[in-house]
């Protein structure tokens, strides 16, 4: 009995960990989609410009590396890592989230992959509900662009959208900022065609 609630409980700091990294890794995207400009120096160029390109052409981002998918998430998580270590702050939980985190792009890139492409591993994963499938990632392609930001589970995404997490944080940086979110080029493109304007 004693086994059991041992492995149990670790499930469950495993699971929380996942949460927070799917939250980490979706509020990133989230700031990136509403806020991002392709002239911001360094992540401009090289972070905004290709999620932009992605919102166009979705399978776009296939062709990279996972380096290149993950190389500004990994570097962060190096460096928190180490901060951490030397803070005395490291767990192994910690370790988690910011592994997950830096390969959420990876798993990103599986949910615009065809099964054929992913093979049985992550079919099987996708198949259970414990990463998020084409058609759960599906919803955040749609519309105005503007929901299913987090891209690691399908557990997130219901929840966030339920209690309005992202319009609520967007409400608040025009209030304190006078910033407010920019809409995707494919949704101001298809809205002028469409007649609506902006």
């Amino acid at each position: 009995m004693i086994v059991l609630l041992v492995i149990l409980r670790l499930a469950a700091r495993v699971l929380l960990c996942l949460l927070l990294a799917d939250l980490l890794a979706g509020g990133v995207h989230w700031l990136e989609d509403s806020y991002g400009q392709v002239d911001w120096p360094l992540v401009g160029s090289t972070v905004i410009a290709p999620n932009l390109l992605h919102h166009a052409e979705p399978r776009a981002f296939l062709v990279n590396s996972w380096w290149r998918s993950a190389d500004y998430q990994v570097i962060v998580a190096a460096l928190a890592v180490g901060g951490a270590a030397l803070l005395g702050w490291f767990t192994w939980e910690l370790a988690v989230v910011l592994g997950v985190a830096a390969n959420a792009n990876e798993v990103h890139r599986w949910s615009h992959r065809t099964r054929a492409e992913n093979g049985r591993l992550i079919s099987l994963l996708q198949d259970c509900g414990l990463v998020q499938d084409r058609a759960h990632h599906g919803r955040h392609h749609g519309g105005d662009r503007n929901t299913h930001y987090c891209t690691v589970t399908p557990w997130l995404n219901p929840m966030l959208e339920r209690v309005h997490v992202w319009r609520a944080a967007e409400w608040l940086i025009a209030r304190v900022t006078g910033a407010t979110p920019r809409l995707d080029p494919v949704v101001v493109a298809r809205r002028a065609r469409a007649g609506g304007g902006h």
